[in-house]
């Protein structure tokens, strides 16, 4: 569907190009292993020839089950290499999630770190598609050990050449069905995205990117790549931890960050903070949320005028307010362009839409439709999704926004229900069904409200069959068995009736206005509970 306008390549080029001309340059650094340009594609070609002796080649599956990890990186490159298609797994589903993913690709290997193992050999019976089991760590069990699956590869490989519109990565997201779409991603598209991405962050050969957002999630991959456009270095962290990343910044004079808001705000209030040499920063990339202005002005303060806001959903990206637009004083038009999503790259066509897809007026609320090299093929398995999400050529994002006199897009509301917390999608279908699977509620709605902490936090409104009782307890950790830990409601609120529109569905909209602030004292919730972003 994609007007392309020039080709970088697939995504094995980059590899290739890296080793060539930055074959010292560290690639990867991870808890104390680098691994140069020249390693990389190395350990690639051993893995991806193993890949082949096991008879998996260009257009197969591969699923990745792991936090971050140096082996992440590697099967990335051999799979990009190899003309496989990766399927990383968003490690942090609830076990029903992750089978049901796994039974929907129909991967023919599965790389999974050892902690995972009891959930793999619980699945194992039903994943028929996976011929191959292959655990990260010491030989264990039934599993192949992928150290032994590199040592068996061979480094002086010869991968197979493809065109750059192939598939390099099956990436799943929750939709408005609330169950997982993959969204297939082609080397064309994916090269297209790190080159956009590159320039907004101006990055170099000489840069040092740290990455503490799964590389599992479409934007961790996305800045992997973008940091390996031009050959730097990616510093990675198993996960987001304040101190570690302060003292990492600090020690190794990291110079572009990608952080979620949450995570931001977190380093700014962490004690002790103001002793750390953060000044090697000259990019900090946000994301997945809107960053409030307050703490905004906060993070300016700190560490100056470095912030950039990228807009993007699995399915595509292409918008950013770059660096120059950051103005916290000023003029009041330049302080309210913060409060937008900016406005689209090189190559990226927007249009502010009706229902019928036709263009509004500037000022005039509509759904948000993207023309870019960077959006999806379409959704695995998914025809009729694909069309309609596709139609006309233009990827409908499903969020409602307005676009100012000046070109910069506002984001008004997620049409699809989306609830960002702590940078993290949420689909309220999901929690919705979940505590809907117990017996004693009869209706159930999941929204998100303001949290000074998560950016928005999950609130379920719930409605009891007569005679029932509220049962907190009971109702979180029944959630805890279906759905993911970041996913269950932060409180439960027990309402006799829910707002319905004239159709009979529940108006979200009107709960949202009576339930914006905090829960009141006294209400009959659910313990609010820490979590990690």
């Amino acid at each position: 569907m994609n007007a392309i306008k020039g080709d970088f390549g697939s995504l094995a080029d980059i590899l290739r190009r890296n080793a060539a001309h930055f074959s010292d340059v560290p690639a990867v650094l991870f808890e104390g292993k680098a691994r140069s340009h020249r390693d990389l594609l190395s350990r690639a070609r051993c893995i991806g020839s193993a890949l082949a002796q096991r008879g998996i080649g260009p257009g197969d599956r591969v699923a990745i089950l792991s936090h971050n990890a140096m082996e992440f990186t590697e099967i990335y490159a051999a799979t990009e290499l190899a003309g496989v298609v990766a399927v990383p797994l968003n490690h942090r589903l609830a076990q029903p999630e992750i089978g049901r993913i796994l039974l929907d690709a129909e991967p023919a290997l599965l790389f999974y770190q050892s902690g995972f193992a009891d959930m793999v050999d619980e699945l194992k019976p039903a994943l028929g598609s996976i011929r191959h089991f292959v655990r990260i760590a010491e030989n264990e069990g039934d599993a192949e050990d992928y150290s032994t699956l590199v040592k068996q590869g061979d480094p002086a490989w010869e991968e197979p050449r493809f065109a750059s519109g192939e598939i390099a990565h099956l990436l799943y997201t929750s939709g408005t069905t609330g169950r997982p779409k993959g969204c297939l991603q082609s080397h064309r598209s994916s090269a297209f995205a790190a080159n956009n991405i590159s320039a907004v962050m101006q990055s170099d050969c000489h840069d040092r990117g740290l990455l503490v957002m799964p590389i599992c999630h479409a934007g961790g991959k996305r800045f992997q790549m973008a940091t390996h456009w031009q050959a730097g270095s990616l510093y990675m962290l198993r996960a987001f931890d304040t101190e570690k990343v302060l003292r990492t910044i600090a020690e190794e004079k990291i110079t572009i960050l990608h952080l979620a808001p949450t995570m931001i705000q977190m380093l700014l209030e962490y004690p002790g903070s103001a002793d750390y040499d953060l000044g090697s920063v000259k990019t900090a990339v946000y994301g997945a949320a809107p960053m409030p202005l307050p703490l905004l002005r906060r993070g300016i303060e700190r560490f100056g005028q470095i912030f950039v806001q990228m807009y993007g959903q699995t399915e595509g990206d292409g918008l950013v307010l770059a660096k120059g637009f950051h103005q916290t004083t000023g003029e009041k038009e330049s302080v309210r362009r913060l409060t937008s999503i900016g406005h689209p790259t090189p190559g990226v066509e927007l249009r502010v839409a009706d229902e019928d897809d036709n263009p509004v007026p500037d000022g005039t609320a509509g759904e948000m439709l993207l023309r870019s090299p960077t959006v999806m093929e379409g959704y695995w398995r998914d025809a009729q999704a694909s069309e309609q999400t596709l139609r006309g050529g233009w990827l409908h994002t499903g969020d409602i926004v307005v676009r100012d006199p000046d070109g910069f897009i506002h984001l008004v509301d997620r049409k699809k229900d989306l609830i960002i917390s702590g940078g993290l999608n949420i689909s309220s279908r999901e929690v919705e069904d979940a505590l809907m699977a117990h017996p004693d509620v009869l209706e159930a709605s999941a929204i998100g409200v303001p949290d000074d902490k998560w950016g928005e936090a999950v609130l379920a409104l719930i409605v009891l069959r007569p005679g029932a009782a509220f049962d907190a307890a009971a109702l979180t950790a029944l959630c805890r068995q279906h759905i993911a830990g970041y996913k269950v409601p932060k409180a439960i609120r027990a309402v006799t009736e829910l707002p319905r529109l004239p159709t009979g569905k529940i108006n979200k909209v009107e709960l949202r206005k009576r339930h914006a602030g905090p829960p009141e004292a006294g209400s009959r919730l659910a313990v609010d509970r820490q979590r990690k972003p």
